[in-house]
């Protein structure tokens, strides 16, 4: 479990954070609850580094809770995995509107996910979700349209068919929306191999 010593990050935060998985290693990497991001003070923004290195058949899943961008906040988050042969990893990340139960809706000032895949020191693939709400509405339609959730899940195992990743996942998903959930997903591969990506938005957290 990642716990913050704070209750929330802070507008000019610096976390660095660093998992070696040596070899044949498991982990479940996951979070005590979900991270807030507060309001940026002049415009300070705050920022996150996750750096998971994977030794040979090591398997790691970073499923933390979800990502809440308070009103008037500016984040930006790195991953970077590195997979050695025979490796995998399941990188999940959900995102909150802001905290609907004050109104907020799409409120914050500038929010960044980028995630970096590489295999033997060869990058595979590069995946980048930037949201500026004052320039351009998260809730327009073609990006998140009337879903307030925003699920994304990777499944990266280079080694492995990437196309039977995204089958499987995009089975499960067509799964889940037939529960009536009211959400819309899709699944595809990755390039270069590099596994299959799964998003989903949501009206609510569950499905996403």
């Amino acid at each position: 479990y990642v716990q913050y010593r704070t209750g929330a990050v802070f507008g000019g935060d610096r976390l660095d954070l660093t998992l070696l998985a040596e070899h044949d290693a498991w982990v479940h990497l996951t979070t005590q609850s979900a991270t807030k991001i507060s309001r940026s003070e002049n415009e300070a923004q705050a920022r996150q580094r996750l750096h998971l290195d994977l030794g040979p058949g090591a398997y790691v899943e970073s499923l933390p809770d979800t990502l809440i961008p308070q009103a008037g906040s500016r984040y930006r988050q790195d991953t970077e995995v590195d997979l050695e042969p025979g490796a995998m990893c399941v990188v999940a990340e959900t995102v909150a509107p802001g905290r609907r139960a004050f109104g907020e809706r799409f409120a914050f000032d500038r929010l960044e996910l980028r995630t970096t895949v590489r295999a033997d020191g060869r990058e595979l693939c590069v995946e980048q979700l930037c949201f500026e709400p004052t320039r351009a509405s998260p809730a327009r339609p073609g990006i998140l349209g009337d879903g307030d959730y925003l699920g994304t899940l990777m499944a990266l195992a280079p080694d492995r068919d990437a196309d039977t990743l995204a089958t499987a996942s995009d089975r499960s998903l067509r799964e889940l929306e037939d529960r009536g959930c009211g959400g819309r997903a899709a699944a595809g591969t990755r390039p270069h191999g590099a596994g299959a990506r799964a998003i989903a938005v949501a009206p609510d957290a569950p499905l996403a």
